[in-house]
């Protein structure tokens, strides 16, 4: 009788630690894919200019106005994710901090890498560019823009790509996170 008892509670642990197991694969696998998806929407919306920026008026020179441009959109090279809190591999999901969760933006890591991430902190506070290389006014110029002799600096005004990203895009983010775990624990098969 004892030993049954014993027997039971053994089982009941089991099942227990397996069902933890499984949810942390789960929750692990719904994080990662919503972290790739949002890295995905990012790169776009950064290539179309749809970031949900405000948009800053084009100068106009008579009736003719300057074509729209993008100024962010180079930086989808260095748009990257990374997953935090836990690791694969071995047969299962090992959760190794308090969190389960991932990082979509510029992050670097390497050299290039760190490149598109400084370029992005910049653009996050804004900076004056100087004007005084006379290649570079050429290039103005055949862009339309005409500087005055005097003008010496050019402002780039502060731009939050990442925020303004997250703030249209999060309650998306939110709703799959919840949609991929649901299916995942249901045993759907999710598509990578």
């Amino acid at each position: 009788m004892i030993s049954a008892g014993f027997k039971i509670i053994h089982d009941i642990k089991n099942d227990m630690r397996k069902e933890s197991l499984r949810t942390q694969k789960a929750m692990s696998w719904a994080v990662s894919r919503t972290a790739f998806i949002a890295r995905k929407d990012l790169v776009q919306a950064l290539k179309m200019g749809r970031l949900g920026l405000t948009p800053t008026a084009p100068l106009r020179t008579g009736k003719k106005s300057r074509r729209k441009s993008r100024p962010l959109a180079g930086l989808f090279k260095g748009v990257q994710y990374r997953k935090t809190g836990y690791r694969t591999g071995g047969g299962g999901v090992k959760v190794t901090g308090k969190r389960i969760s991932a990082e979509v933006g510029f992050l670097g890591g390497s050299a290039h890498m760190d490149w598109y991430r400084d370029i992005a902190e910049k653009h996050l506070t804004g900076y004056r560019l100087p004007l005084t290389d006379p290649d570079l006014r050429k290039k103005k110029a055949a862009l339309g823009i005409h500087l005055k002799r005097d003008t010496t600096f050019s402002v780039v005004p502060a731009r939050d790509p990442i925020g303004a990203f997250y703030r249209l895009n999060k309650d998306k983010l939110q709703r799959s996170i919840a949609d991929i775990f649901g299916r995942k624990m249901r045993g759907e098969r999710v598509e990578s």
